[in-house]
């Protein structure tokens, strides 16, 4: 029973998520589902934060907040993530380069999802980039022929599910700020049996800042969806009787 309602309501959170207004949603259950950050500098691992995560009972969402810095580097991360593992992730992202002349970063979020979707998703993707730089001004760019923006699916790279692809660049020539946004909705997506996550890779000059807010959202294949409708109308009539 609290399948297909959670289904249902996934639906109407893909919905408002990609008209930009926001809903609440059904939570599997309130036990922190344990969403994993990992992060690399110039190809060399940082580290993994396991944060603790808040539960809002108003979204049904888990919320994750936390702040670390690479001191070899000089580069500085905070994240301010939501994650649910019915599933969707969604959030922001800053980083600062306070130190190298160009910086190359790489973050990855994931986060198990319960229930499994064993037949097949569809996926739907957004992403906004933002720049923010000195007098010296600065550029945030792609690099090694990796997306800004990928959505994961089991730990695999999900290839149509890609944002801002390489190549792709952000500048300013002096004081200020830019930015850009891209998207995707409702395409096919692979069964999901572990988990969903997203991978962040940009590279990004001296004394700048980075800013990147996505939501990433898994739903079950249109069949399916139409199956769990079907079910959660039959269990309504029967009450009713």
């Amino acid at each position: 029973m609290r399948l297909f309602s959670s289904r249902i309501r996934r639906i109407a959170v893909v919905t408002s998520l990609a008209l930009g207004i926001g809903a609440p949603t059904a939570h599997a259950g309130f036990v922190d589902p344990g969403m994993e950050i990992e992060w690399w500098v110039n190809g060399s691992y940082v580290g993994l934060l396991n944060p603790s995560g808040v539960y809002n009972e108003n979204t049904g969402w888990w919320n994750y907040t936390g702040f670390s810095t690479d001191l070899g580097s000089g580069v500085t991360l905070n994240f301010d993530f939501n994650g649910d593992p019915d599933p969707l992730v969604s959030g922001n992202l800053t980083v600062e380069n306070l130190l190298l002349p160009v910086v190359e970063i790489t973050v990855v979020v994931t986060l198990p999802i319960d229930p499994t979707l064993p037949d097949g998703s569809s996926i739907l993707g957004s992403a906004a980039v933002g720049l923010t730089t000195d007098a010296g001004g600065g550029t945030l760019a792609t690099f090694g022929g990796k997306p800004l923006w990928q959505g994961l699916i089991d730990g695999a790279a999900v290839g149509s599910a890609s944002l801002f692809d390489d190549p792709f660049a952000l500048s300013n020539g002096g004081i200020g700020s830019s930015g850009s946004t891209a998207n995707f909705g409702f395409i096919p997506g692979p069964p999901v049996l572990e988990s969903i996550g997203i991978e962040i890779n940009f590279s990004l000059t001296q004394f700048d800042q980075a800013q990147i807010t996505s939501v990433f959202v898994v739903i079950p294949a249109p069949g399916v969806i139409g199956l769990l409708a079907l079910g959660a109308l039959g269990t309504r009539r029967r009450r009713r009787r």
